[in-house]
Order: structure tokens, then sequence, then C-alpha cells
């Protein structure tokens, strides 16, 4: 297979091209994930090609923070969510639930008062109307399956990030 090396000449011209890019943009390259702390932190937000990974044991908010990022960075890009984790009707709840000020328990239970529909119709699902995320939940959630989702949203609309939440049962 073929091997690419840099030379130190080579290697200072990406780097002037890079610093060149980064001197004009206006606000930065990264995408925020406007959460202002964790973004000082990681140097402004998520930067193209970089992965990502946030581990932690089961039930201690991964998939809840994933799709925080992926609602906060949705106002102005295109966000991909493949999930092997949640149907896209639980996550759907949660993201209403947030939205219009209801408990997960209320929003998953039904028989709404004519005030929370209302409020879960005209609030809740136009918000996420103009949200950009795109989920993928087909099973099994394979490399391949999620690189051809993202190539797919690539060519209809531009991709900016892809968040895959999967845990492995083994």
């Amino acid at each position: 297979f073929p091997v690419t090396i840099d030379s130190p000449v080579e290697r200072v011209d990406i780097a002037e091209k890079r610093y060149e890019k980064l001197y004009k943009a206006d606000g930065g390259v990264a995408i925020p994930t406007r959460l202002i702390d964790l973004d000082k932190e990681i140097g402004g937000g998520f930067y193209a090609g970089e992965m990502i990974i946030l581990g932690a044991r089961p039930g201690m908010g991964k998939t809840s923070m994933l799709m925080t990022f992926a609602n906060n960075i949705a106002n102005n890009y295109n966000v991909l969510f493949c999930s092997a984790e949640m149907p896209v009707e639980s996550i759907t709840d949660r993201d209403i639930a947030g939205i219009v000020g209801e408990s997960i328990h209320t929003i998953r239970r039904g028989g709404y008062t004519e005030e929370v529909f209302d409020k879960i119709i005209c609030d809740g699902l136009t918000m996420l109307r103009n949200r950009n995320v795109y989920f993928y939940h087909d099973v099994p959630l394979t490399t391949s399956a999620i690189l051809q989702a993202g190539l797919s949203l690539q060519l209809r609309n531009k991709l900016d990030l892809v968040i895959v939440d999967y845990r492995d049962w083994e």
C-alpha cells in the first residue's frame, strides 16, 4: 500500500496554507458546540477530520450529551446522527420534553392536556423541523452504512458533522 511521507518543506507548505486559511476565517473554522466551557477547553469546538470518542458506563448520559451536541450545532450546520442505541421516537420524545418544558414521562405517557399538546405541535415540532439533524437508525449499524448515509447526505444537503451513538454489547 502507498505510504505518504511529508518532508520538512512540504510540512511547512501545508502549515502555511492552513494558517493563512485560519487567519482569514472570521470566527474560526471550528464547529462550536455552544457549550461555552467545553468549546474553550477543546479549542473552539469540533474540527473537520477529527474523530472524538465519548465513553462512559451505561446510563451516564452519553446519548443525551450527543443529542445536546447535535441540537446545538444543527442550528447552523447539518448533522447526521447515527443511532444503534435508541429509536428515533425515543430521541424525539427527549427533545420535545426539553423544548416544551415537560417531563419525559408526560411526553411518553400521552393523554395530554390541550395546552401541552399545543406546545408539542406548535413549539416542539416547529423547532425540530428547523434543526438540521438527520437521523440514520438502520440496524445493524456498520461503518459502511454510516459512510453511505454520510455520502448521501453530503450530496443532497452538505454534511458538517457525523455523530455515532453506539455501544458494543459484548
